[in-house]
């Protein structure tokens, strides 16, 4: 610093009615690292003129605080809340304690209450011995929490800043956090925030991140459920299935869903976990398990034909032509051979079969095997150039419906924007798809 640049910064302080102790205070500040360099000349100048320094608080921390690299800008927001200043000028922090603390309050919003809350629970954290690190997650979970109702909760800030807890696990339950009850809609669950969280946090605790995860996205996206009562490893991979599948249903239809045969048959506990655990990798999917009679009979033709039947009728009725044409669905579930069901599976996915309901007829009332195999043999050749030209469709109907959803997902990534978004979903006007977005990490093998 140059005696022209002192001089320079003297009369700045005059013009802002910067007191004398205060331009003292500062010059001592400054000399700490000897020779005052050109960029803290430019800082003491900013800060003298953006006023409000004559302040001993303020001056305080400023002289505890101080270090190179961490800006005086910092320090004048205190004076935008004069608790929390008030407070830390009776604290004593590292320097690197003071640039995390002071960088947070930079952000907080102008507001008293809130100011009053992060103080309680600062000196909540600082009557423990902490690291580094539970400062930060502290100022993670507050800066979440604020607009939230969480904001004001005891046992939600007590239980995540308990020592006694792991830190990952904590760290792991604030990501469920993130990901689900803090990004939905405050006034649709602001009444409801609290008990849901603790829900999660009481699924976390029983069966671990992945479940949770799964089962936060379920009580904030799709219905409200309790926490399941699982007593092993298979009603644990059963359930993992479940709420696999009802990540994907529509919020409109959750409460459909739970009361479903689906729902209800895969979970009862009365019923082999064995047999429930097959069922459902089979049958689990969401085009299916809202059809209650046709799962009632799955499952009947499931126990007493066994699982290769299940598998043959359960690709058969993903194909909604086959599923709601009555002739094809009673045919194919009153099929005693598992091979003609196999062939009549793979002849009625042409549409044009579908539509012959004069030999349809006639093969439902067939008796002999044989004879319904040269009817089959007979249909699928009949329409042989029909069904290629219909599974050329479908494929390209499938790339269609995929581009559009990952346009979707790419929008909410940022890696497109709206007229991206508006332009792919112009091209797509005669798909009819539901735009589904399931919210969950993608390390943990799914989909966000």
């Amino acid at each position: 610093m140059t005696n022209k640049e002192l001089l320079e910064i003297i009369k700045l302080a005059k013009e802002n009615s910067v007191n004398v102790d205060t331009l003292r205070r500062v010059l001592k500040i400054v000399e700490q690292d000897g020779e005052v360099s050109t960029k803290k000349v430019t800082q003491m100048k900013k800060l003298f003129q953006q006023g409000n320094i004559n302040d001993d608080e303020l001056l305080n921390i400023l002289e505890k605080a101080y270090q190179k690299r961490l800006s005086w800008n910092f320090f004048l927001v205190l004076n935008n809340h004069p608790l929390i200043k008030s407070y830390l000028n009776k604290m004593d922090f590292s320097k690197e304690e003071w640039k995390i603390i002071l960088e947070f309050v930079s952000v907080l919003p102008v507001d008293i209450v809130i100011d009053s809350l992060y103080i309680k629970w600062l000196r909540f954290l600082c009557e423990q011995e902490y690291q580094i690190d539970e400062l930060q997650f502290f100022h993670k979970v507050f800066k979440a929490s604020i607009n939230t109702p969480l904001i004001h909760s005891n046992w939600y800030f007590k239980y995540l800043l308990d020592k006694n807890k792991s830190l990952k696990n904590r760290e792991e339950i604030m990501s469920i956090f993130s990901r689900n009850i803090f990004n939905m809609a405050q006034d649709t669950i602001i009444l409801e925030m609290g008990a849901k969280a603790k829900k999660i946090i009481k699924c976390y605790e029983l069966y671990g991140n992945q479940f949770a995860d799964l089962y936060a996205t379920i009580i904030t996206c799709v219905v409200d459920i309790n926490v399941p009562k699982l007593q092993d490893d298979k009603e644990m991979d059963i359930y993992k299935i479940l709420y696999t599948i009802m990540c994907h249903i529509n919020d409109n239809l959750g409460i459909n869903f739970i009361n479903s045969s689906f729902y209800k048959l895969v979970t009862n506990k009365e019923k082999s976990p064995e047999k429930r655990l097959e069922f459902i990798t089979i049958v689990g999917n969401k085009n299916l398990v809202l059809k209650d009679g046709l799962i009632n009979t799955l499952w009947k033709i499931y126990e007493e034909k066994g699982e290769k039947f299940l598998i043959e009728l359960t690709f058969a009725f993903l194909n909604n032509g086959i599923r709601t044409n009555i002739l094809c669905k009673e045919f194919l579930l009153n099929e005693p051979d598992l091979n003609i069901l196999k062939q009549a599976r793979r002849v009625f996915r042409n549409n044009r079969v579908r539509k012959d309901a004069e030999n349809l007829c006639i093969l439902s009332d067939l008796k002999i095997s044989e004879e319904k195999r040269e009817l089959l043999f007979f249909l699928e050749n009949k329409y042989q150039d029909d069904l290629e030209l219909e599974e050329i469709n479908e494929k390209r109907r499938i790339e269609e419906e995929q581009a559009l959803l990952k346009a979707y997902q790419d929008f909410f990534n940022k890696k497109i924007g709206l007229e991206k978004l508006e332009q792919s979903l112009e091209k797509s006007e005669d798909l009819d798809i539901s735009m589904v977005r399931v919210r969950i990490k993608k390390n943990d093998g799914r989909k966000i």
